[in-house]
């Protein structure tokens, strides 16, 4: 495997990180707020791209909101939107989502496709079965082990 044509063995553990971002539902958020979660993970990120970040993922009115344990009080969606934030502000070259939370509520979902038609990464949607990609690039289908290419979604459902 390469990333941006070096072999991943090549690059260091804290390169991969730095240009690796995984948005799931398994990774947890820290303690605090959903604020306190975006500028930790913005690190020396200017205010302006955190609030920059937070209003394209639709956060300005949750960043005040309260995050317990792993953030698992958190609304499904909520917690989608700021899982996503947090891996954005790490400006990634590959962005790896993996959360089924974009199937199910509608405004992540809307983020969603918003990040796929703008971000500069690549971005790798791990989706169900039945979960349309409108707008995606390529689409493959893993079965049985084996990838193949589909053809890819109209961009506009009545196409």
């Amino acid at each position: 495997m390469r990333l941006d044509a070096v072999p991943l063995r090549a690059l260091s553990p804290s390169a991969v990180n730095a240009a690796v971002q995984l948005v799931s539902p398994r990774l947890p958020l820290r303690r605090g707020s959903v604020g306190s979660n975006l500028a930790c993970a913005a690190g020396g990120a200017s205010p302006g791209l955190l609030a920059q970040v937070a209003a394209f993922c639709e956060l300005d009115p949750e960043l005040e909101t309260s995050v317990g344990e792993a953030g698992r009080d958190l609304p499904e969606g909520l917690r989608a939107r700021a899982c996503l934030a947090r891996a954005l502000l790490a400006g990634p070259r590959l962005l790896l989502i993996d959360d089924p939370a974009f199937h199910t509520d509608a405004l992540a979902r809307g983020v969603m496709e918003q990040v796929c038609a703008t971000c500069d990464a690549t971005v790798l949607w791990v989706v169900p079965q039945d979960a349309p990609l409108v707008g995606a690039d390529r689409v493959w289908r893993l079965d049985g082990g084996v990838a193949r290419e589909l053809p890819p979604a109209p961009l506009s459902p009545e196409a």
